[in-house]
């Protein structure tokens, strides 16, 4: 057989067992995108599901107001809507849109039919049951049934009482006690309850047929990783054999394409021959080039990522953990002084109850921002889990630490946070003694903090 055949022939076999691995490997590929895709349709699913019923939850506060406020004003804003025109019990959620806009909430539209075929299509890529997808459009239902008593009841206070249409435009007598009934009959508060219900059980059930489906995906990537480790190995074992058949045609361009990736490892000039650059051989090797590139931007990206914590962008447990066993290390060997100081953000959870846990990020973040503009280039801060967060302190003793701890409290003190304004923030400052284990140092600062929520927060006290 010519040379040139068997090169051929050669380049055939290669040139199909590389497809099989692009094919493979694309498979896994494909598979991670659609397990982040999953997780994306998942947060907004649960982003739709929870701004509606949020929407419920603020005209239920306006609501339950204006039955039992006496403010003539607070009154006369939400009847100032409702006397645009003549009351429709069909136009329920557009009255109640304008009541919330009114009062400065924000307002989340009815599910459209477009993302209500979005979510079907979501739903049944996880293989949910219809009767689970139906279960949601029920608490839509539900709502709408709630809405009716409040309005019912904010009519029957402003003195109207339902035609045969179902609309309030008989003009009655003003009941305050009718009014007062509904907010605590039994179908009022079961209906609350039953919004509620519903919707934790539909959380949980798409967390677990997302866990499904995500398991299944991973089980297809693992076949497909092993079975590309398959093929690589094919493909080295093809390489070999046709090597004692190309020495003449291919091993001596080899040996130079050898000597260039040790030229690579050296940091040298390579001096590509043009032969090299425009054949076969020059375009794998660029490739595996570029290729590298790309593993050791990724390789760096994971390891800053495995260091990080996503939200803060602080360090993360993991490297506080490391930072303090070589703090330990130096203390108990070279009795360098070290001191930690533990921070936890006061009333964090009011936050996250009345503005929601996106404002509740956000804060978290801005505190991140104010620590890290003030803390040396000598100290390491991180986030030590929740509104908690750590700074060790290298070459500072406890009266070093508690000065900076106390800067950090004014400056704290004074920021102005988005939307909640101002905020404050306890500290616990412990030093390592010789011989002290990081689980007491840390003791040590945990019962320091502790110490200053019992004395009314916005402190900085020390062990």
């Amino acid at each position: 057989m010519k040379v040139s055949n068997k090169i051929g022939l050669f380049f055939i076999i290669v040139a199909i067992l590389l497809v099989i691995v692009i094919i493979t490997l694309s498979t896994m590929f494909t598979d991670a995108k659609k397990a982040e895709l999953i997780q994306e349709e998942r947060f907004k699913f649960y982003e739709l599901v929870v701004q509606h019923k949020q929407n419920t939850d603020y005209f239920t506060d306006i609501f339950i107001t204006y039955i039992n406020t006496n403010d003539q004003k607070y009154r006369q804003k939400l009847d100032n809507v409702l006397n645009k025109e003549d009351y429709s019990n069909k136009k329920i959620r557009d009255y109640r849109n304008d009541i919330l806009k009114a009062f400065k909430y924000p307002v989340v539209s009815s599910i459209s039919d477009v993302r209500k075929l979005e979510l079907k299509i979501f739903l049944q890529k996880i293989k949910v049951p219809q009767s689970k997808f139906d279960k949601l459009f029920e608490v839509d239902d539900k709502i709408k049934e709630l809405l009716s008593l409040e309005f019912e009841a904010i009519n029957a206070l402003r003195g109207y009482a339902m035609d045969k249409n179902g609309d309030f435009t008989v003009k009655v007598p003003a009941s305050d006690k009718y009014a007062s009934a509904l907010l605590l009959s039994e179908e009022y508060r079961n209906l609350k309850k039953e919004i509620n219900g519903s919707i934790d059980y539909l959380f949980g059930e798409i967390d677990l047929y997302v866990e499904m489906y995500i398991k299944q995906l991973e089980r297809e990537e693992n076949v497909a990783y092993k079975f590309s480790i398959v093929i690589t190995m094919v493909l080295l074992l093809v390489v070999f054999i046709s090597y004692f058949n190309f020495k003449n045609s291919i091993v001596n361009p080899l040996e130079k394409l050898a000597l260039w990736i040790e030229q690579m490892k050296e940091n040298k000039t390579i001096e590509k021959e043009i032969s090299f650059q425009k054949d076969e051989i020059g375009i794998v090797m660029n490739s595996f080039i570029n290729m590298a590139d790309t593993i050791k931007k990724d390789m760096e990206e994971l390891e800053s990522l495995s260091t990080t914590d996503i939200l803060t962008k602080l360090k993360n447990r993991v490297t506080l953990d490391k930072v303090l066993g070589e703090a330990h290390y130096n203390v108990n060997r070279y009795l360098t002084p070290y001191s930690v100081i533990m921070i936890d953000i006061d009333y964090f959870k009011e936050v996250n109850d009345k503005y929601g846990h996106i404002i509740g990020d956000v804060i978290l973040k801005e505190f991140a921002s104010i620590l890290s503009k003030e803390v040396r280039m000598s100290d390491t801060l991180g986030r030590w889990g929740g509104e908690e967060f750590l700074i060790i302190c290298a070459n500072t003793n406890i009266n070093g630490a508690c000065i900076l701890a106390e800067k950090l409290r004014k400056c704290v003190e004074d920021f102005e946070f988005t939307r909640v304004e101002h905020k404050t923030a306890s500290f616990g400052v412990a030093d390592f003694e010789y011989a002290d284990t990081i689980e007491e140092v840390l003791e040590k600062a945990d019962q320091a903090l502790y110490e200053a929520k019992e004395n009314g927060r916005n402190l900085v006290k020390f062990k």
